[in-house]
């Protein structure tokens, strides 16, 4: 992958309960440096106060957020994400909102190609804004 689009950081994306992604990466720009086993955290599910408009929407590229999730851990960042990835010539759009950290805001819309091409993730949309305070109870 292009360094470019390598981020060398923890990024977490919660859709709804219980529905996140979180990821690690780790950049490698000198040859012969990509044997290194990347250890993923534990996703840390403690909420943090915070929350953002969800929704999630498969074979479409958009999606109407009629509820909210709440935030966790470092997600400070609401997120707008709509990608179609190909692998091996199946395709699939998929659209999403929710809370999101700094990290996962950092990938520009675009196109990214792995795996001579049998990989391919076109990234319409990517917009972050800070997250909302979640409304107190009392």
């Amino acid at each position: 992958m292009e360094s470019k689009y390598c981020h060398a950081n923890y990024s977490s994306v919660t859709v709804e309960e219980g529905k996140y992604s979180h990821t690690k990466a780790t950049c490698c720009k000198k040859d012969l440096c990509n044997n290194v086993t990347v250890k993923l955290p534990p996703k840390n599910t403690v909420r943090n106060g915070l929350q953002c408009p969800s929704c999630f929407s498969i074979n479409s590229d958009h999606c109407d957020a009629k509820k909210a999730v709440k935030c966790t851990h470092n997600e400070n960042r609401c997120i707008y994400f709509v990608s179609t990835i190909t692998v091996g010539g199946f395709q699939n759009t998929t659209a999403l909102k929710g809370c999101a950290t700094e990290a996962s805001c950092a990938t520009k819309p675009g196109v990214i190609v792995l795996d001579d091409g049998f990989y391919v993730n076109n990234i319409t949309r990517l917009d972050c804004t800070p997250a909302a305070p979640s409304p107190t109870k009392g």
